[in-house]
């Protein structure tokens, strides 16, 4: 008897994860908002720039909100927001910093959405905004402000845990190039590697 209680109880520990995976649904059909947390590192400026590099200047994680809408045929249309900048300090205080705010506009492609662990590609084009406060440490009142066109290409996958709640992870390569040099360079192209939470709505 108790050989067969604990049987049943393993059985339904065990069970719990494919209990919550029957409750995925086709993630494509539905409109979801997630959050994003990961690394961007545009390729240039380790080199040639009035930044000490990323060992020694304070690089922040890549954070960004994004809406998908679906659009049929295992598709959708992402709408995405991000900031991520990157510090240089003297002693305490921040001297010489630069921020870039890309707003992007996504096409998300799923196989098989309706499975709980669904991969997906997504590419697509971005506007990206960016401003560099105090070119040197000596003047940290001067700002230069640009604007880029970008171009995305990336895959990953969407896990879900429960029924509307999901996590994910995201691989992509971000074509940025800005006609006015920020931090001495115009190119910001780069890889950057997301984790990601999802709420279906």
């Amino acid at each position: 008897m108790k050989v067969t209680k604990t049987l049943a109880f393993l059985v339904a520990i065990l069970g719990l994860p494919f209990s919550a995976y029957s409750q995925a649904f086709d993630v494509s059909r539905h409109v979801a908002f997630a959050m994003e947390l990961g690394r961007w590192q545009p390729h240039s400026l380790n080199n040639g720039t009035g930044f000490m590099g990323f060992d020694e200047a304070g690089v922040t994680p890549y954070m960004g909100i994004s809406f998908v809408l679906p659009v049929g045929g295992g598709a959708g249309i992402l709408l995405s927001a991000g900031y991520w900048s990157l510090v240089e300090k003297q002693g305490m205080e921040n001297r010489h910093s630069l921020v870039l705010c890309p707003f992007s506009l996504d096409v998300k492609y799923w196989f098989g959405p309706d499975y709980p662990l669904a991969p997906y590609v997504r590419y697509g084009t971005s506007i990206i905004w960016g401003i560099e406060n105090g070119t040197s440490l000596l003047d940290t009142g001067a700002k230069e402000y640009g604007a880029a066109w970008g171009l995305r290409l990336g895959a990953g996958f969407d896990l879900t845990l429960f029924r509307r709640v999901g996590l994910g992870m995201s691989f992509e390569y971000l074509l940025v190039y800005f006609s006015r040099a920020l931090a001495g360079v115009n190119d910001f192209s780069g890889p950057k590697i997301s984790g990601i939470f999802f709420i279906v709505i």
